[in-house]
Order: structure tokens, then C-alpha cells, then sequence
């Protein structure tokens, strides 16, 4: 490889590690760390939404998190905030879901969106809670 290659080499890999993001209609989609998830649980404009089946909640989920599974987000557009500047965290089972939901997402306006690096089973590795408690209305 030449030097040139090399060094267009170096600049895309720290590119990509000096950006772990993804940009979906002009809205930039940052991950959120489980250590910076646990800080924001709780906290007045911050929604947490769990993409995953009913059934996949039921047996497990961070608490706190709303459950609107990915593929009926439009049908149950009413339950999401009406501010399109609440900050969105969202995750699934492994990524491919949250990604969808992402970007729907942002199509819809939604500005302040962030998924949850690792999803789940990441957050479940790292031995962070879980309940199974019924998600409050």
C-alpha cells in the first residue's frame, strides 16, 4: 500500500471513530451510553421507548421505558411526545429494530433522538437492572 493509501486509511478509520453517529433526514441520532441512560431515567423531558414486542417487554425491560413496538409506531403516534425537541432514547433486542424506529423517528420531526449503544442484550451484559413490572401509563 502506498503512503497515500495509508494515510486515506488512517483518516477514514478515525473518522469513523471520532463519529459514532448516524444522520437520518437531517437529524443527527447519537448514541447514549448505559451509564448516560441510567443518569437521564426519570428526568422531565426524556422518554425512553422500548421498539421490542409486547411479549419481549413483558419478560424483561429497563424500567421506565415505554413500549411501542417498531412496526405499530405510526398507529400509536398519539402516545408519543407532542414536543418534537423531548430527547428520544431508543433501543430493541440487538439494533436492527431501533434503527427503523430511528428513523421513522426522524421523519416525523423528532430532533433529539439517541439509541441505546448495545440495546439490550449490551445493557443486559453489563449486568445493568431490569424489571418486569408493568410499564406506567
Amino acid at each position: 500500500m502506498t503512503a497515500f493509501g495509508k494515510r486515506i486509511l488512517l483518516s477514514a478509520i478515525a473518522l469513523a471513530l471520532l463519529l459514532p453517529v448516524a444522520v437520518t433526514a437531517s437529524v443527527t441520532i447519537a448514541l447514549i451510553s448505559p451509564a448516560d441512560l441510567l443518569m437521564k431515567l426519570g428526568q422531565p423531558g426524556f422518554v425512553l421507548l422500548d421498539v421490542r414486542t409486547p411479549e419481549e417487554f413483558a419478560a424483561g425491560h429497563i424500567a421506565g421505558a415505554v413500549n411501542i413496538p417498531h412496526d405499530q409506531l405510526a398507529n400509536s403516534a398519539g402516545r408519543l411526545p407532542k414536543d418534537r425537541n423531548t430527547e428520544i432514547a431508543v433501543y430493541c433486542r440487538s439494533g436492527r429494530r431501533s434503527a427503523l424506529a430511528l428513523d421513522w423517528l426522524g421523519t416525523q420531526g423528532y430532533q433529539r433522538l439517541r439509541h441505546l449503544d448495545g440495546d439490550f442484550l449490551g445493557w443486559q451484559a453489563a449486568g445493568r437492572p431490569v424489571t418486569t413490572e408493568p410499564a406506567a401509563r
